[in-house]
């Protein structure tokens, strides 16, 4: 069975192993939120939520390569979606995932309307590291709003 939950901060250096198994490199700063999926084998699944310059950003979404497209993905956003409350958060996924983000309430919205510092990491992206990526915006829901979370995959 799989569980999804927010880490905590003794659980960094694991989650560091993983990320470093999917070839994410950014470090985990002590002020991020972390959103794991687990099952008995180990974590299986992570995303940060980083807090930078006022803006919840979501970063360094992984699944681990064997188990992609089982729906894992689809609950950590659930689970992150818990953990944003009901805060703004942009994210700069693959333009191939924007399907993907859409169904956890993100939209692709223009360069002028990001902040400064995101434009400038989607300048970066695309232009130093020719990735194909887009910015998306997720506003604030209402805990109201909030479609209740999956059960256990």
């Amino acid at each position: 069975m799989l569980n999804v939950r927010i880490a905590s901060p003794d659980e960094y250096e694991r989650i560091t192993a993983f990320y470093r198994e999917t070839a994410y490199r950014p470090p985990i700063h002590p002020t991020d939120v972390l959103v794991i999926a687990e099952d008995a084998d180990g974590i299986c699944g992570a995303l940060r939520l980083c807090m930078e310059e006022g803006v919840i950003v979501l970063r360094g979404m992984r699944v681990a390569a064997d188990r992609q497209r089982q729906g894992i993905g689809t609950r950590l956003l659930e689970g992150a979606g818990g953990a944003i409350s009901d805060q703004e958060c942009y994210c700069i996924p693959h333009r191939r995932l924007r399907a993907f983000y859409s169904q956890a309430g993100f939209a692709e919205v223009p360069l002028g309307e990001c902040p400064s510092f995101l434009r400038d990491r989607w300048r970066q992206y695309t232009e130093e590291y020719a990735l194909d990526v887009i910015l998306m915006r997720r506003p604030p829901v209402p805990a109201s709003a909030r479609p209740a979370p999956a059960g256990p995959i």
